[in-house]
């Protein structure tokens, strides 16, 4: 993919332009398509069409409002919009899971190597999680939650109105009754703070247990580390 006079459009391996730079918005290519997106102005309004294109630069899809992308080549389902709702569609742009969602959010870039393939997503204020790694879109976490986080590293967040648990990915909840807690890490921990109102913190490990204690100033930056005895 490249980016030509504020374009979008692609290059093959000897440099040569393939598909001509036209498009507002495009991701890479993955197991053979990519999704793009064309802007037409219409009675002055900019509008928005995207839809999925082989490597021949054919269009090979229905226009959506929006489609997002695909991080690995492993996941089977892209997240696409029509009007104010989401659903999911396969690569070559069929749909596999039905516009009904209000709204999802995936896992943040850094974590992007330490996914289990899960999106959050949201119905009727409710938040659980589905796996974009199946080809129909399961929903490996019913949508029961006032907010989640992302999963890394096999555990997520979970808020259900009055405290925060982790959860891991099959749904169990592992620990909880945290007032602020972070995503874990490769390490296989995750800061926790059981009153807000206080700068005593935790680090603990993925069964619930606190290895080190810390103290967090307002910003939430770690100072005086100390090992649980």
């Amino acid at each position: 993919r490249v980016t030509i006079n504020g374009k979008n459009g692609y290059i093959n391996t000897r440099g040569e332009i393939s598909i001509p730079a036209i498009y507002k918005n495009a991701s890479d290519f993955i197991n053979g398509t990519a999704s793009v997106s064309l802007a037409d102005t219409i009675k002055g309004k900019v509008n928005e069409r995207f839809f999925i294109i082989n490597k021949k630069g054919e269009k090979i899809s229905e226009d959506f409002d929006y489609i997002g992308w695909r991080n690995r080549k492993e996941e089977m389902l892209i997240l696409a919009k029509r009007g104010n709702k989401w659903g999911l569609i396969n690569g070559i742009g069929k749909i596999k899971v039905p516009f009904i969602y209000d709204n999802y959010h995936r896992l943040r870039a850094y974590l992007s190597t330490a996914s289990d393939h899960f999106v959050a997503i949201c119905q009727n204020g409710k938040w659980g999680f589905m796996d974009v790694n199946s080809s129909e879109g399961k929903i490996v976490v019913p949508l029961q939650y006032k907010a989640v986080g992302s999963f890394s590293f096999g555990m997520a967040w979970v808020n259900d109105g009055t405290k925060l648990s982790f959860i891991d990915k099959t749904g169990k909840i592992v620990c909880g009754g945290f007032k602020v807690c972070s995503d874990f890490n490769a390490n296989g921990l995750a800061g926790v703070q059981y009153d807000e109102r206080t700068t005593k913190a935790a680090l603990i490990n993925k069964r619930g247990e606190i290895v080190y204690y810390y103290d967090a100033d307002e910003k939430g930056n770690m100072t005086n580390l100390r090992k649980r005895e």
